[in-house]
């Protein structure tokens, strides 16, 4: 699902819409390892392990979706904090002159 973004002069566009669908992809994917985990607690015996291998699928999906949302998440920050310093020593310049 994609939705509207907003502009923030700090950043880069595409890594804020990396980011932003890295986190749903994320939280679709937590959503899926709740649920996995819902049919193996209920399963009857004869099919419990099949659903225990499905939620442990699930849960690698997930970490991995956490893995890439948290790299993408952390270059945000880095970038953000840059063009922010970038920005005020911009500021600064025309008064050390």
């Amino acid at each position: 699902m994609k939705f509207p973004r907003m502009c923030n002069p700090w950043t880069e566009r595409p890594l804020i819409d990396d980011a932003f669908d890295a986190y749903l992809e994320w939280r679709d994917e937590s959503a899926e390892v709740r649920h996995a985990y819902e049919r193996w607690n209920c399963a009857p015996a004869r099919e419990a392990r099949r659903e225990f291998w499905a939620y442990r699928a699930a849960l690698e999906r997930e970490e991995h979706a956490a893995r890439v949302y948290g790299r993408l998440a952390s270059r945000l920050d880095a970038t953000t904090r840059e063009r922010a310093e970038q920005r005020r020593l911009s500021h600064l310049r025309p008064l050390l002159s």
